[in-house]
């Protein structure tokens, strides 16, 4: 082989490993697409900051003992991990990644002063399990959000209104769905979002995300925050002194499942969690899905009721670095202190 072939052959060798290194980086920077039905965190979650987020068996939360940094536990507590080092709320998910609202308004003890602690940052961010790879999908002030297959709705709040928009797990297509309503997108049922409108009517609503976003009116009343499970939608009846009701779909009949004026709510497929709103003698209350076997869990003004599969997790009015929870088919309340290994 001569001198000018050894060249030629060390040439080609280097540029196909640089095209065999550059076509594996594309491969594992690519997002898989996910299935048209993919829903992210629970609209129960949701409605109360998505602080907590259940996945493949990983419990993903916001970590009040930590400036609400985002940390990963076993559904039962255990194997605590910290996943960043800023706070984040409305925390979502699918296959290996995790979609989240984060801002370094609050920075971890133990971030040091790195460019958080100077710079302002915030927006609505995509990362893997382990926190890496995160990357900015929209720098703005957000509020709610929810997986729709491989799009995420989301709210953006702006001086004099709100605004629906989405954009594509993989960072494209991003557009406005709603200029003038700041519609909440947390109730996904197989691609459809229930929502209630915000503008002038509290009416419920249909937003058909594998229909171009087609609206519908499924009833008009006053349907806040609704949660859909099977054929009947629950939701705070805000023209009955936000008692939580549930309503037939396929019949449109009503029932009152408790006489308690509400501030928030969340439910599993047993018990619907409730912060009973009263001057003398405000609660945390559990009641079953047809209002019977209603139960005082706590008293005191709570509020961020958040979900697992073994627990419920809640904060009282005022008191926002503590978590307190219990077991979902329990009564015994305690401070969570999440101790990281």
């Amino acid at each position: 082989m001569t001198k000018n072939q050894r060249y030629v052959l060390i040439i080609s060798i280097v540029i196909l490993a640089a095209l065999v290194f550059g076509v594996i980086t594309i491969i594992s920077r690519r997002i898989p697409a996910n299935s048209d039905l993919t829903t992210g965190n629970t609209a129960g979650n949701l409605y109360n900051e998505g602080l907590f987020f259940e996945m493949d068996g990983k419990v993903y939360f916001s970590n009040t003992t930590d400036s609400e940094c985002l940390y990963v536990m076993n559904p039962d507590e255990t194997d605590i991990k910290q996943i960043t080092t800023m706070n984040v709320k409305y925390i979502n998910g699918a296959g290996k990644y995790l979609y989240y609202y984060m801002d370094s308004s609050k920075i971890s003890g133990e971030a040091g002063t790195g460019i958080g602690s100077v710079v302002k940052l915030y927006g609505l961010y995509r990362s893997k399990l382990n926190g890496s790879d995160q990357v900015c999908l929209d720098k703005d002030e957000v509020r709610t959000i929810q997986l729709y297959g491989n799009y995420l709705y989301y709210q953006v709040k702006e001086a004099d209104r709100g605004t629906l928009k989405k954009i594509k797990i993989n960072k494209t297509d991003m557009s406005v769905v709603n200029p003038d309503e700041m519609i909440n997108p947390a109730c996904n049922v197989d691609g459809v979002m229930y929502y209630n409108g915000t503008a002038s009517e509290l009416n419920l609503h249909t937003l058909n995300t594998l229909s171009g976003d087609t609206v519908a009116t499924v009833m008009n009343g006053y349907f806040y925050n609704p949660i859909v499970k099977g054929t009947d939608v629950y939701y705070m009846d805000a023209g009955n002194n936000y008692k939580i009701t549930k309503m037939n779909l396929l019949t449109y009949e009503t029932t009152v499942l408790s006489e308690d004026r509400v501030d928030f709510y969340n439910m599993n497929d047993t018990y619907i969690y409730y912060s009973f709103s009263d001057a003398d003698n405000p609660a945390l209350k559990r009641m079953r899905l047809d209002g019977s076997d209603n139960t005082v869990i706590m008293q005191g003004i709570t509020n961020c009721i958040n979900l697992t599969s073994r627990y419920v997790y809640f904060k009282v009015y005022g008191v926002d670095n503590v978590y307190y929870h219990m077991p979902v088919e329990g009564s015994a309340v305690s401070t969570f202190t999440p101790i990281k290994k």
